[in-house]
């Protein structure tokens, strides 16, 4: 078993690596950002919204002196200071309930420009010194818990096709940003991420010293000082809090399991035969959440092990070969096998069938669609569109990549809804044609837009413009005096055709040269959607 202390393994980076002044901003940069993130202000902040907005212009030279003395001097001093307004989370909620609240931090404006030009700044030197951890997805360009979901979907679903099952273990932690050690982080700012002199000065100043007060209108309480966490609200606590963790990734894959992680929620994955049981969920699966909780200990972060789930995918007759109900992973936590897990907002069952978060997904909007139908008369066509596109469609569209190949039955309940949603804009009855409506919505039916999302996946991966784990399952080779993808070859025509290592490259490949060629994301977008515009059901059919 890998040792318990992490500490005494840490792995410091080359000279080469090292990190010692900040590159000052300029005009240009800081109303790139600001035209970017958009102008919020906190009630510490000395000049209220409008005047700031106003005047940004013949403001922004002063606040290039301010950021650059900042990055300069080391020193966040004066902009360290978070108003926490409590907000209830739910109009129905008791406010006498105090966990009823939704703590909300504001930062000042000024502050929060510093830290953009400093992640700016850190991302540069993360990437080029090739220091990001390819498993944690959270706070990073081109990664989203859609590109994570496709890539484990993906894996569930080859190991599928294998005749192999799949076990992951779901981490629940308790407050994890508000526990990180400031001067653990500042170790692994300094050790593993290379800061030195001057930048690591100013992370130190970011850190340490800073404090916060309650703020109810114009009454504040007293200020207490913050001795643990990433700060709330701040636009650098999210990322230092990967890099807080990034040592969890290789002691898992130590244990010989792979993990994946968005921010605090990770899952801890290994693919193993049917008769390869007792070892992996007994001995390996107890093994790899002791190494996980006795990492956690050490780094201070809090796992709730009642709430630890555990499941087990796989094909149904592979998971009928699963004796195995659950595991005892230490003293008196024994955790049975769930059939259902929700991940980042998928429902995930232990058949990839999908069943249950369709039909999750059909109430969810059909409610949406009935407390929409109350207060219709109020709202013009356009507002109705734009709502039903923000609250509805958007749930249709989140993660659809992973529909594909799913039973007809569950593409009818998915094209149910965005007919209803049509129909809820353009006022038609229950049983009206509607193709001609989705048609002049300028919405594609529910089979292309999974075709559409796959797709845009593809040509991210191609041009380089999603995660590395999604870019390596696409590969070229020659075919004749033309490049295709690589399409890989799978055992059966069941799991493995819906994973999107095949479904991509397939589609992809039979994509006109005049798609396939556009050169912005943009211009792909639009030749796509109009390029299946014109293919009828039968033609989407035949070409995956």
């Amino acid at each position: 078993m890998p040792e318990r202390h992490p500490m005494k393994r840490q792995e410091e980076v080359s000279n080469s690596c090292h990190w010692y002044n900040f590159e000052p901003t300029n005009i240009d940069e800081l109303k790139e950002i600001v035209d970017e993130a958009g102008i919020k202000c906190s009630p510490a902040d000395i000049l209220p919204l409008y005047l700031l907005r106003d005047n940004i212009e013949i403001l922004l030279p002063l606040m290039v002196d301010l950021v650059n003395a900042s990055l300069s001097q080391g020193s966040m001093d004066g902009v360290k200071l978070a108003d926490i307004i409590p907000l209830l989370k739910g109009d129905s909620m008791d406010p006498n309930i105090l966990k009823n609240f939704r703590p909300v931090s504001n930062l000042t404006f000024l502050g929060k420009l510093v830290e953009r030009v400093v992640l700016r700044r850190l991302n540069e030197h993360l990437s080029r010194n090739n220091l990001n951890c390819p498993e944690q997805s959270a706070y990073k360009k081109h990664h989203s818990t859609e590109t994570l979901l496709i890539r484990i979907w993906n894996d569930l679903l080859v190991a599928a096709d294998e005749k192999s099952a799949t076990v992951v273990m779901m981490l629940d932690l308790s407050a994890a940003f508000d526990t990180v050690d400031h001067n653990l982080l500042l170790n692994i700012l300094e050790k593993e991420i290379g800061l030195r002199g001057n930048v690591l000065k100013w992370f130190t100043s970011f850190l340490k010293g800073r404090s916060q007060r309650i703020r109810l209108g114009s009454t504040t309480s007293d200020e207490i000082l913050i001795k643990f966490g990433v700060p709330q609200g701040s636009v650098l606590g999210p990322v230092l809090f990967n890099l807080y963790i990034r040592s969890i990734y290789r002691h898992v894959r130590e244990c010989g399991f792979s993990i994946q992680g968005y921010a605090d929620d990770h899952q801890i994955m290994k693919t193993f035969k049917p008769q390869e049981q007792g070892l992996v969920l007994s001995t390996q699966l107890q093994s790899c959440f002791d190494v996980t909780k006795a990492w956690m200990a050490d780094f201070y972060l809090a796992m709730n092990d009642s709430k630890t789930q555990i499941i087990v995918f796989g094909s149904t007759k592979v998971l009928n070969e699963i004796s195995l109900k659950g595991v005892n992973l230490g003293g008196q936590t024994t955790v049975r096998f769930v059939t259902t897990v929700k991940n980042l907002g998928i429902q995930m069952d232990a058949g990839l069938t999908l069943d249950n978060h369709i039909m999750e997904l059909k109430r969810k909007c059909f409610h949406t669609l009935r407390n929409l139908a109350k207060i219709r008369f109020l709202l013009s066509t356009t507002q109705l569109k734009t709502i039903v596109n923000s609250l509805v469609i958007s749930c249709l569209d989140y993660c659809n990549g992973m529909f594909y190949g799913i039973s007809n039955k569950l593409i009818h309940q998915l094209q149910l809804i965005q007919n209803a949603c049509a129909k809820a804009i353009t006022g038609k009855y229950k049983h009206d044609h509607m193709n001609d409506d989705l048609e002049k919505l300028h919405w594609l039916n529910i089979r292309k837009r999974v075709l559409f999302k796959i797709g845009l996946l593809a040509y991210k991966s191609i041009n380089g413009l999603a995660p590395s784990y999604l870019q390596e399952l696409f590969t070229y080779s020659h075919h004749g005096h033309t490049l295709k993808l690589v399409i890989p070859s799978r055992s059966s025509k069941g799991f493995g055709d819906r994973s999107f290592s095949s479904i991509g490259p397939r589609f992809y490949n039979a994509l006109p040269d005049s798609v396939r060629k556009s050169d912005t994301v943009d211009q792909f977008k639009s030749s796509l959607k109009t390029y299946l515009f014109g293919l009828s059901d039968e033609e989407v059919a035949n070409i995956v």
